[in-house]
């Protein structure tokens, strides 16, 4: 939880139905579970993006989002939500996924998705 934002996530068992034990640290796949309707610094044409998927395929992890007819997509990131970080834009798209290497030396890192249509 992060003060004036909110649960970021929920992080489902593909495996089990069962509740998410208390000492729960790993995971392979979460999925994105809440959406902004305005964001400040994006711009009016783009979009928050819905039903992000993110699962870990050996050293990448791998994005991915519904496919939408004429759309391009933004996607920002930010490697901690302390109030000093700020998002960044890391790449634009026509595609509806996208893989990013995971290193050592990254301890964590957010997305965030907007999309356009033509």
């Amino acid at each position: 939880m992060v003060e004036g934002i909110g649960k970021a996530v929920d992080i489902i068992s593909a495996v089990s139905t069962a509740p998410v034990p208390d000492r729960f640290n790993v995971t392979s796949s979460i999925q994105r579970v809440v959406s902004a309707s305005f964001l400040d610094g994006v711009g009016s044409d783009w979009r928050p993006l819905e039903d992000i998927q993110i699962a870990i395929k050996g050293k990448e992890a791998f994005l991915s989002w519904p496919s939408i007819a004429g759309g391009h997509f933004k996607i920002e990131i930010v490697d901690g939500l302390s109030p000093e970080e700020t998002w960044t834009e890391w790449i634009e798209t026509e595609e509806n996924y996208l893989f990013d290497p995971i290193t050592a030396s990254l301890n964590g890192r957010f997305y965030r998705l907007f999309y356009k249509t033509d």
